[in-house]
């Protein structure tokens, strides 16, 4: 419309359009605000989800949206498309869109940040600035600025900070809060954040003590090999995969690992058809075929290749490298040589299940509210924590939801502290539920689901991103998207100790 009318101004009266899981390259309607000046913003496609209480027949209440009340034909749930849930309550999209509406634009560096004041009457001067210093994600040094920047202007100003010389990842986040109570937030909360990640130095190469190989040994069977270390047990089936990890006695997996390429399709994706194009990818995740392939034995680790047959129409596979060593930690690669005439991929990673005790999250990596390659402005690097069942999101169906990027590790611990740590290499998507992704997919409402026996991760190179222009045809950007070529994830997991 813009190459077409160039005399006229332009206001998008309905955009990203939010119903369930969406709000994905929201970025790009905002940054053209800055460099088209004939392109006045626009109005998000809605605020809140529009459904009604009601009970089911158990009594439970949940909520009800289009089909629930007999009625026919129906549009189903095409009434939830807010950043804020019926029930009134944020949906971990207002994280996006509070970042991209932002009056102030802030870009730390470790010495210095930039910030451009784009309200129309308020002075810098008036929000309370706090800049805040953390080393791997643990906070290290913090002060209050003294920024005064008039509307429309743009400066830089020095900070206040130590120069760091001690190995690490470095966060140096510039926060603009609320000075004086007003009717909408207490003092402190945060209205716009700036972040700048660097690092200094290498991370230490991993060596083992003698006493560790010393307590390495490889077991061997007709249908299993395994690898016992001080505090760790691990057991591989030649005709399952790896089927059995323990630490300090405790099992962890509940079912085998397994390459998975698919997740519960979100609202956007159903009404692009997005499923229906890749369907393929759901059984290539549910049903494989394994094939040992090759087992190498030292006195300091354990490797092993198995192939999963996939069924894809061609056929294709992925080959599966688990090594272990002494401290207990399996680096697991898995490898996919494309084959010609296969759809896009939803994700590429890999799924197990742990039993459901293990329901604490620790993470470093982006946060706090679940994020997506196009979706992850709003998101900052740090340290977070929250429980599994936090990141399930209420949408009003069930669909992909709870996904975090740039995850340097994750650990998921039980109420005693046993934990299992999951590590990038150096970074992965990472996702924990309740539910599997076929559990979640077949569910129209929450109360549906299942009762929760399992955690399940999906550690993945890649997961699709939301997308959002509409819900009725537009497809997720094609830079955010997964196409059929060849792919190498690595990441590793070893039992610890909180």
């Amino acid at each position: 419309f813009l190459k077409e009318h160039p005399e006229k101004p332009f206001i998008c009266c309905e955009y990203s359009h939010a119903m369930g899981n969406s709000c994905g390259n929201l970025f790009k309607y905002t940054d053209l605000t800055r460099t088209e000046p004939r392109y006045q913003g626009g109005f998000i496609w809605d605020y809140i989800d529009q459904a009604i209480k009601a009970r089911n027949r158990y009594g439970q209440e949940f909520l009800a949206y289009g089909g629930d009340f007999d009625d026919r034909p129906t549009d189903g749930n095409f009434c939830g498309n807010g950043i804020v849930y019926a029930d009134r309550t944020n949906s971990p999209k207002i994280q996006e869109v509070k970042k991209l509406y932002s009056d102030f634009v802030i870009e730390p560096t470790s010495e210095a940040v930039t910030v451009t004041n784009e309200s129309l009457f308020t002075d810098a001067d008036e929000l309370l600035w706090k800049v805040r210093v953390e080393k791997d994600g643990i906070c290290i040094e913090k002060a209050e600025l003294d920024i005064k920047l008039a509307p429309g202007r743009r400066k830089e100003f020095p900070l206040p900070l130590a120069k760091q010389s001690d190995a690490g990842e470095y966060t140096v986040t510039v926060s603009a809060c609320i000075k004086e109570e007003k009717k909408y937030a207490l003092v402190g909360h945060e209205l716009a954040f700036g972040q700048f990640v660097y690092k200094v130095g290498k991370n230490p190469k991993v060596t083992y003590t003698k006493a560790k190989i010393k307590a390495f040994r490889v077991e061997e069977c007709k249908y299993n090999v395994g690898a016992k270390g001080e505090d760790f047990h691990v057991i591989f089936n030649y005709n399952f995969g790896l089927v059995s990890y323990k630490y300090k006695n405790h099992e962890m997996l509940s079912e085998a690992l397994k390459p998975n390429f698919w997740h519960a399709p979100t609202d956007n994706e159903r009404g692009s058809k997005t499923q229906f194009l890749t369907a393929q990818w759901r059984n290539a995740s549910d049903y494989t075929k394994v094939k040992h392939i090759s087992t190498e034995k030292t006195d300091s680790d354990l490797t092993i290749v198995f192939r999963y047959n996939l069924a894809t129409s061609p056929a294709s596979f992925v080959d599966v490298t688990y090594k272990v060593t002494p401290d207990g930690s399996v680096r697991v690669t898995e490898k996919y040589d494309a084959v010609e005439g296969l759809p896009e991929i939803p994700e590429f990673g890999m799924q197990l299940k742990l039993p459901s005790e293990y329901r604490h999250i620790a993470w470093y990596g982006n946060g706090p509210e679940e994020n997506y390659s196009d979706r992850k402005k709003g998101a900052r690097l740090g340290l977070f924590f929250n429980d599994v069942e936090d990141n399930f999101s209420a949408y009003l169906k069930p669909q992909e939801c709870g996904n975090k990027t740039d995850v340097r590790y994750a650990e998921i611990s039980d109420d005693n502290g046993s934990a299992i740590r999951f590590e990038g290499s150096p970074v992965m998507e990472f996702s924990a539920l309740p539910w599997t992704p076929a559990e979640m997919e077949t569910a129209m409402h929450a109360y549906e689901l299942p009762p929760v026996h399992h955690t399940v991760v999906r550690p993945a190179l890649l997961r699709a991103g939301v997308g959002g222009d509409n819900s009725w045809g537009a497809t997720t950007h094609e830079e955010f998207r997964i196409p059929n070529k060849s792919y190498t994830f690595e990441f590793s997991f070893k039992g610890v100790e909180n």
